[in-house]
């Protein structure tokens, strides 16, 4: 764990709240967002999501297997954005954590 970030901060605290506001999407396996959500948290681990910038985007997008079609590779990413959009939009300047009204 990264010192001295609050675990609201955290990214892999927050990927794994935010998995939980996906659950019926999980349920229906509607999207593969759980195999995605832990692609995120093992490249993430435990960064201040309020640090992770476009080049760590970049740089996940970049690591991402290449056997992986180009269509997979277009979803992970769409999910990826989902997540930074609800992160923006659940950090408050109290440093506590909303998930707010989950979309896809």
């Amino acid at each position: 764990m990264t010192p001295n970030i609050s675990k609201h901060f955290r990214f892999d605290y927050f990927i794994r709240k935010w998995l939980i506001t996906r659950q019926k999407d999980v349920e229906k396996k509607k999207v593969k967002i759980k195999k995605y959500a832990s692609m995120f948290e093992e490249f993430f681990g435990s960064e201040d999501l309020r640090e992770i910038k476009t080049f760590r985007i970049q740089d996940f997008y970049e690591n991402l297997p290449s056997h992986l079609s180009p269509k997979t590779q277009k979803n992970i990413m769409s999910c990826l954005h989902k997540v930074f959009t609800v992160k923006c939009q659940s950090l408050n300047g109290t440093g506590s954590m909303k998930i707010l009204k989950p979309g896809y």
